[in-house]
């Protein structure tokens, strides 16, 4: 499971609806794989807004990686800017304007911590009701029992 993706689940006990300790779920004994994907800020620049950033900033500590605590404020880059970048030869989208070093630098982090990196065995536990969910083969189990539906 990517982070991305834990970026945008809460726990599904019925319970657990109005806590916010249902948000963001934590990982636990979680083992971390790192799989090739090619860099693509624009997707990034797109993404950002649309993350919960105190969710983020949470779960990648959890997993030992280490996030700004304020969201950045990168410019959001447009379509007419990815037809203008370059492709190398492994995939990566270079932008050749529109973003400065420390932006690009974000980002490239963003990508690491967003797009390459997964859970591949572990936990995810709600800090509300503490029910835990199963992540095997990178795959999360959200299928609850049916006395907590």
């Amino acid at each position: 499971m990517k982070l991305l993706t834990a970026n945008f689940i809460s726990c599904a006990v019925k319970a657990c609806k109005s806590s916010s300790l249902s948000f963001p779920l934590h990982f636990k004994d979680a083992e971390l794989a790192s799989k090739s994907v090619p860099y693509n800020p624009l997707l990034l620049s797109n993404l950002l807004p649309r993350l919960d950033w105190p969710a983020l900033v949470t779960s990648s500590k959890e997993l030992g990686f280490t996030l700004p605590d304020t969201k950045p404020e990168l410019p959001r880059l447009s379509a007419t800017a990815a037809a203008a970048a370059t492709t190398t030869s492994d995939g990566d989208m270079n932008m050749d304007s529109g973003v400065g070093e420390e932006d690009e630098k974000t980002l490239r982090m963003l990508h690491k911590v967003l797009m390459e990196t997964e859970v591949v065995e572990g936990k995810m536990v709600c800090g509300s009701c503490g029910f835990e969910y199963g992540i095997h083969q990178t795959v999360g189990n959200f299928l609850l029992p049916s006395h907590l539906v």
